[in-house]
């Protein structure tokens, strides 16, 4: 199964250092933050779920008749959601483990 977010050029984990397109890896020197990747991560989350609504909107308004490219946007947003709050899951038990560690 493909991963909505590392996918799509999201960046996500792996994502680093990947053009946004898919193309060549950039230099080394040119490598995105983290705090970027995430940055992208989330509004473009943001901007499936917009998308999914507008789907959902247009659907039960009659406003199109291809039901089966709705739910694939649906579904498409649920996952993105589900995989970006997987990664916030990580990135807190990462901290609390830090925070355990004794120096």
């Amino acid at each position: 199964m493909m991963d909505p977010l590392i996918g799509q050029g999201l960046g996500g984990v792996g994502g680093a250092g990947k053009p946004a397109g898919g193309g060549a890896p950039q230099a080394p020197d040119a490598v995105t933050p983290f705090k970027d990747l995430l940055e992208n991560s989330i509004q473009r989350v943001n901007e499936m779920q917009q998308a999914s609504e507008k789907a959902k909107i247009d659907l039960a308004t009659g406003g199109t008749e291809n039901i089966g490219e709705a739910l694939a946007q649906v579904r498409k947003a649920e996952l993105a959601f589900q995989q970006l709050v997987e990664i916030r899951n990580k990135l807190v038990d990462s901290y609390q483990e830090l925070m355990r560690m004794q120096i």
